[in-house]
């Protein structure tokens, strides 16, 4: 079996301007479409999550708590089990994914 191509990159919570978070995201996505490889992208910003990718993990305490499509994982019950808040779970319109707004 031949070796699967791996790229990783932990998108911290360091100040950066939301431009340059989303040329990452489009470059990551460039190298995902042109070279067929495995992409991990750890965001922060649960919003861009949801909007540019299909498949989501969300973990607890080391493990994966739910994995699946950003509909299937950011759910309210997830919100409150992960992040402690109560939260409303929309969905935009324009893309039919979901955004998520916290209310506490």
């Amino acid at each position: 079996m031949g070796k699967v191509p791996l790229f990783c990159c932990w998108m911290n919570q360091l100040p950066i301007w939301i431009s340059s978070v989303l040329e990452i995201i489009e470059l990551v996505q460039h190298l995902n479409d042109r070279f067929r490889i495995i992409v991990i992208l750890v965001l922060y910003d649960l919003n861009h999550t949801c909007l540019y990718y299909d498949q989501v993990i969300v973990m607890k305490e080391g493990f994966i708590f739910q994995k699946g499509t950003p509909k299937q994982v950011m759910t309210k019950n997830t919100m409150q089990e992960i992040f402690g808040v109560d939260a409303k779970i929309g969905t935009d319109l324009e893309t039919d994914r979901p955004y998520i707004r916290s209310l506490k």
